[in-house]
């Protein structure tokens, strides 16, 4: 475990950073508070995936995006609520939505809407990144350090939760497809 987790470890911080991550460098920094990672690399992994993240979600909504909200009525009002706030307080809606949860691909899409000035959103993007990632990777270090029992046991539970809530959102998935296909009163 410990030669996947070197190998590739880093590479993981960035893809799930990428997509939303607090969860997984909280445990990346436990697991560097143990020596199986390197926290200063685990930070830097966090802040490179989130930025790439953000970014990407911004040049989507600045390309693709009123379309996008506009095939989507459940999520245009979600859309006007948000672009009404980032009116509103622009800065400090693009220093801190990564630290609301559930707001973190959404703004970054509504921004690059809006016409944020692109360079802008990369300057304050990097820096609430970084300190996002510095944050979280303390919280999680600090935590490991507390953590006396054997690391492995909470590598095997950690595993077994991936795999109960891959299957678990499977089955979600399925049933929900299936619910949708039936008809609601019989024929």
């Amino acid at each position: 475990m410990d030669v996947y987790l070197r190998e590739f470890g880093y590479l993981a911080i960035f893809i799930l950073t990428f997509l939303e991550g607090e969860t997984i460098l909280i445990i990346a920094a436990c697991m560097a508070s143990k020596g199986l990672l390197n926290i200063y690399l685990v930070t830097l992994s966090a802040v490179a995936g989130t930025v790439m993240g953000d970014q990407t979600y911004f040049y989507i909504g600045r390309i693709q995006g009123i379309s996008f909200i506009q095939k989507r009525p459940k999520l245009k009002l979600k859309w006007i609520r948000i672009s009404a706030l980032i009116e509103r307080r622009e800065n400090v809606i693009i220093f801190a939505y990564r630290f609301v949860y559930g707001f973190r691909n959404l703004t970054p899409f509504a921004l690059g809407i809006l016409n944020i000035n692109a360079m802008k959103f990369l300057i304050l993007n990097v820096i609430a990144a970084s300190i996002w990632a510095t944050s979280f990777s303390i919280l999680g270090y600090t935590f490991g350090g507390m953590i006396r029992n054997d690391i492995e046991t909470y590598e095997k539970v950690f595993a077994m939760g991936i795999l109960f809530i891959t299957v678990l959102a499977a089955f979600i998935y399925w049933l929900k497809k299936r619910i949708k296909n039936e008809p609601i009163l019989p024929s």
